[in-house]
């Protein structure tokens, strides 16, 4: 019977994913991204993939993109985000904001030979609404330093993901990534990021409620089951 309660917990807390990185050819990729040089108007700081959970009662737990640093004078310095997506830009306040991530140029040759890394961002469970849409990015705004620093992130070419697409932000502050309007190709943002991201499933009240019927079921069948042996053993 205990058995049966922890096949039940675990059967609840089962992880689904979303993975347009399965069509990718490896090398396909929009660019630039970064802060770029300055004088010159700069690189676009933030891209961002809008998604919605793969079902009710969801947590995101992580995400993925494909960066390639290719050039610049320093690294390619940013992080990973989470904020709701109203159809135009974000909204309210942050989600989830990752650690910096400082990724060296990969000193590519001529041709251009991919050397991209997955990025992931580690999630503390968070919660989302299935009726929301949602926006995974990274962003090099709060990064800024003069350095001049490019990077190529993974792309698809296609529509691969019918709840959402790529978007991005020119924008050269916080301020107005949050508070202008996002941008996207023609489609409404139909091409997609290479992107991962994994939930897990929450269980529902009614489903803890039956596992813990279950549990003081056998821990009382099992009390009753001592009382007996005890009792013949006089």
């Amino acid at each position: 019977m205990i058995a049966i309660a922890a096949l039940a917990l675990a059967h609840g807390a089962g992880a689904q994913v979303i993975d347009t990185a399965a069509a990718w050819d490896g090398s396909s990729h929009i660019a630039p991204f970064g802060q770029g040089i300055e004088a010159d108007g700069g690189d676009t700081p933030t891209y961002g993939q809008t998604f919605r959970t793969p079902g009710p009662m969801m947590d995101l737990t992580s995400f993925t993109f494909w960066v390639d640093s290719v050039g610049g004078s320093g690294p390619t310095r940013f992080t990973g985000y989470v904020m709701e997506f109203d159809g135009n830009g974000v909204t309210g306040p942050v989600l989830f904001e990752g650690t910096e991530v400082s990724l060296a140029i990969s000193q590519p040759t001529f041709p251009y030979v991919p050397s991209f890394t997955p990025i992931t961002f580690n999630v503390p469970s968070l919660p989302l609404d299935a009726a929301k849409t949602y926006v995974a990015f990274l962003s090099a705004i709060p990064f800024f330093d003069g350095q001049d620093d490019t990077a190529n992130v993974g792309y698809l070419f296609a529509d691969t993901y019918a709840d959402g697409g790529f978007w991005f932000s020119p924008a050269r502050t916080w301020d107005d990534l949050i508070g202008e309007e996002w941008e996207n190709f023609i489609g409404g943002g139909t091409r997609d990021l290479v992107f991962q991201a994994t939930f897990s499933t929450v269980p529902e009240p009614a489903t803890f409620a039956v596992v813990g019927a279950i549990a003081l079921g056998a821990l009382i069948v099992a009390r009753r089951l001592r009382v007996r042996r005890d009792r013949r053993t006089f």
